[in-house]
């Protein structure tokens, strides 16, 4: 008796754009991605953006770039780079508020979400005006300088578990699985983030601490920056790209830089601009378990991109989680998102 051929239903549009969004955030298609899973509330779909140069000082050509994501406040210190610190060598703690006192990091704001801290505060006897969670965020660095500085290797890494890296130095991320480590050359490098746990994946409630509400993928960890009235505490960093250049290089190197999030609001003040979401259980279960292994793969393979890499992850989880279905089955599950995901990718917005 001949075995039932076995098949894969194919992802729904939410879960399709939900991995874009999740492993090419720069992609356009993933501009309106919603997180597929219940309850389906309508909502706002927003993508927030900012554009940055930094530039590796020629006495010490390295560089570091640290993403803390924000959702609940326009204006939120988000990015923080050593483009001034000539003396960085990728030491643990250097976060701190001595270092941005002396001039020696820089801070960039995302200064284009549509509601403030304010909005999303609940009060004593009403809901928040609006509440935000963020879809994914993604990181990304292109070498923009002259083609005699090129060379030397970048070091990019999320926080699995987003635990906080200010303590992390470089040797800690390098050492850590999930860390990539390519060429600096013309390519454009990125790596992402989204959602790992129930609060992470939920709208904030009144439980949630301030930092949770404004730096969801913080988890409550601060980093503290107030010195001289420089900055407040600010949700801790789990996203980094780190640059190493080879010494002797002629001029200072620079880097193009862009920070993007895809976020969803709902509540009064967002029902005017919501849209419909669709929950898709397994499709959010295919791509979760697929990005675990994405890190695993580009550490074994530096210069493969994320698409690649997913692309990869999600037959290997398929295969490894179906024994039934073959080779050619699961090639062909992966085969739309390979065309979703074939244009775009790699791309500025």
């Amino acid at each position: 008796m001949s075995s039932m051929p076995v098949s894969i239903t194919p992802y729904t549009k939410c879960a399709e754009m939900y991995a874009i969004a999740c492993v090419s955030p720069f992609n356009p298609k993933a501009q309106g991605a919603c997180i597929p899973r219940s309850p389906a509330l309508p909502s706002q779909k927003v993508t927030g953006f900012a554009r940055f140069f930094v530039t590796a000082p020629e006495a010490a050509p390295a560089f570091a770039i640290w993403v803390c994501p924000t959702t609940a406040k326009d204006g939120a210190a988000i990015i923080h780079t050593s483009s001034t610190a000539s003396d960085y060598t990728g030491q643990a703690n250097y976060l701190n508020a001595a270092n941005y006192a002396a001039g020696k990091l820089t801070v960039v704001y995302l200064t284009n979400l549509p509601y403030s801290l304010a909005d999303q505060t609940p009060t004593s006897t009403s809901a928040a005006g609006a509440m935000g969670r963020i879809v994914s965020v993604g990181l990304s660095c292109r070498f923009s300088g002259t083609v005699f500085n090129t060379g030397g290797t970048y070091t990019i890494f999320a926080s699995p578990n987003h635990e906080t890296l200010a303590s992390y130095s470089l040797e800690n991320i390098q050492a850590s699985n999930e860390a990539s480590l390519p060429d600096i050359n013309r390519s454009m490098r990125w790596v992402a983030a989204t959602a790992i746990t129930e609060n992470e994946l939920d709208y904030p409630t009144s439980s949630f601490s301030a930092t949770e509400a404004c730096y969801p993928y913080s988890q409550g960890q601060t980093v503290s920056l107030a010195a001289a009235g420089v900055l407040a505490s600010v949700g801790a960093p789990i996203l980094t790209i780190q640059g190493s250049l080879p010494l002797g290089t002629s001029s200072g190197a620079t880097f193009s830089c862009q920070l993007v999030e895809h976020l969803e609001y709902t509540g009064k003040f967002t029902s005017a601009a919501h849209t419909p979401s669709d929950s898709d259980i397994v499709g959010f279960e295919r791509v979760t378990n697929a990005l675990s292994g994405v890190g695993s793969i580009r550490a074994s393979n530096p210069n493969i991109d994320p698409v690649s890499a997913f692309i990869q992850s999600s037959k290997d989880a398929l295969l490894r989680n179906m024994p039934m279905i073959t080779n050619t089955v699961a090639n062909a599950a992966v085969s739309q998102l390979k065309r979703a995901m074939s244009s775009g990718r790699g791309s500025d917005l």
